[in-house]
């Protein structure tokens, strides 16, 4: 698992580093989330890489999340909260290569990390490192960034609206 997560680490890194000071560079911040019933999810991401053509993006990405769920039944009544952090390659194939307004699809695929805690009657914690795929979809106007999509990393997923900026 440490040779996966440094070999990630090392392709973001490179490309990043080759895409900076090019005009091919593009580089995104984003804030997202979803809040229904008793869940709510909130996340932060920020992605740099390489626009190879007019319609083809490849780079490489960091995303930290927050879960919190309550579950209340006749039976059961807690709480769940959850932080993870995502490290991630990132590819984008742009439906118009017009760069004032540019839909496009997204793959995402990497390593997340999650730690899990209990509300205060339960005091087990627990930690995981899982491989997570993601996708979405979107559109960039000019330099913001409106999007949708969900991860997995096969223990849990996460889904919401992200809205950023592009630089």
């Amino acid at each position: 698992m440490r040779r996966i997560l440094l070999l990630f680490a090392t392709v973001m890194f490179v490309t990043a580093a080759q895409a900076q000071g090019r005009e091919d560079y593009e580089g995104e911040l984003s804030i997202g989330g979803l809040v229904y019933r008793d869940n709510s999810f909130a996340m932060v991401e920020t992605v740099h890489g390489r626009r190879f053509s007019p319609t083809f993006f490849v780079g490489g990405g960091v995303r930290a999340t927050y879960h919190g769920q309550s579950i209340t039944s006749e039976e059961v009544q807690r709480k769940m909260n959850a932080a993870g952090l995502a490290g991630f390659a990132d590819v984008k194939l742009y439906l118009t290569p017009d760069k004032r307004f540019c839909p496009y699809l997204n793959l995402q695929g990497g390593v997340q990390g999650m730690m899990e805690w209990p509300g205060p009657r339960d005091a087990r914690n627990r930690f995981y490192a899982r491989p997570m795929v993601g996708g979405g979809i979107g559109c960039v106007y000019r330099r913001l960034v409106f999007g949708v999509y969900v991860a997995v990393n096969f223990e849990s997923s996460e889904g919401g609206i992200k809205v950023g900026l592009r630089f």
